[in-house]
């Protein structure tokens, strides 16, 4: 890793170029995580209910196949190329000819941005990051996750554990292997911190309202979060996220919209939610990597 290390940072857009096309593969590979995961967890537990048609699980003896959402076609490996393939059919099935959602593309191009800003902000602090490839990747997977996170929760207000405590022992991992800011004191500290602050707001509100505001998922991408950024982070991300969804629920609210994140009644009932509650998951995601952004501007990744 050392050397590879050396020789990248010598050549800086070659390592840009590297990291864009790995994160187009990871985006594409993103995008099977957001549309398979939940369906497959819910379905577990037979709660398919309000989803949509194009979502439903396929056969689940073939669910390794990739396949059109409507049509049910198998896919080619022709039509799996990240972007390219979404380009050349024009974003559509090239067997039933019906539109391909534009989510594909789009975590595609966002995966591949973030890669490439953490290969940059590496690049910028040459002299302070010890371990310049493994610090832009690992970077570049939370981010990844943060993403998947923030686009299941909005669709069906669900945050896996399978996303959420990977990257919470990710966060651990990487502080003691120095690729984050914090030691690995430091990022039990303030993940424990972030776990237990947002439990007890969520119990305050649960005792006074006789209502569940908050769900466990939030609880643990919080404590990830503190893991990874940090207990300074902590309080700007939390303020952050309860403004915009405070904003964005008044005004979904006001509206009686179905907005990105509302509940259906069914939903709302399975998880003992109000009906007018929103996914609190990607307030907190797009909170963390805004200040993982604005805080590169004063010190490094690591």
């Amino acid at each position: 890793m050392g050397s590879l290390s050396a020789q990248l940072t010598f050549s800086p857009p070659l390592w840009l170029a590297l990291m864009g096309l790995l994160g187009l593969t990871m985006g594409s590979f993103a995008c099977v995580v957001v549309l398979r995961l939940p369906v497959r967890l819910m379905s577990q537990f037979g709660n398919t209910a309000g989803m949509p048609q194009a979502n439903q699980p396929n056969d689940p003896n073939d669910s390794h196949r990739s396949r059109c959402p409507n049509c049910n076609h198998q896919l080619r490996w022709l039509d799996l190329i990240p972007v390219l393939s979404w380009l050349a059919l024009r974003g559509q099935c090239a067997h039933c000819k019906q539109a391909i959602s534009k989510l594909y593309i789009v975590l595609e191009l966002l995966v591949c941005a973030w890669f490439m800003w953490c290969t940059y902000a590496v690049i910028a602090q040459p002299l302070t990051t010890l371990h310049p490839t493994a610090t832009a990747l690992a970077w570049s997977m939370w981010g990844t996750v943060l993403l998947c996170c923030l686009l299941i929760d909005a669709r069906y207000m669900l945050l896996p554990d399978v996303l959420t405590l990977p990257l919470l022992a990710m966060g651990l991992i990487a502080s003691a292997a120095s690729l984050t800011p914090q030691s690995f004191q430091a990022s039990c500290m303030s993940a424990g911190a972030a776990w237990l602050g947002l439990w007890t707001i969520a119990k305050c509100y649960h005792l006074t309202t006789n209502r569940h505001g908050m769900g466990q998922g939030d609880i643990k991408l919080f404590a990830a979060l503190g893991a990874w950024q940090g207990l300074d982070a902590l309080p700007w991300i939390l303020l952050g996220a309860s403004l915009a969804g405070t904003v964005v629920g008044a005004v979904s609210h006001h509206r009686k919209t179905a907005q990105t994140g509302t509940l259906t009644p069914t939903r709302a009932t399975d998880l003992g939610l109000d009906a007018q509650a929103i996914a609190f998951g990607p307030y907190l995601v797009l909170c963390a990597m805004l200040y993982q952004v604005l805080i590169h501007l004063t010190r490094p990744l690591n």
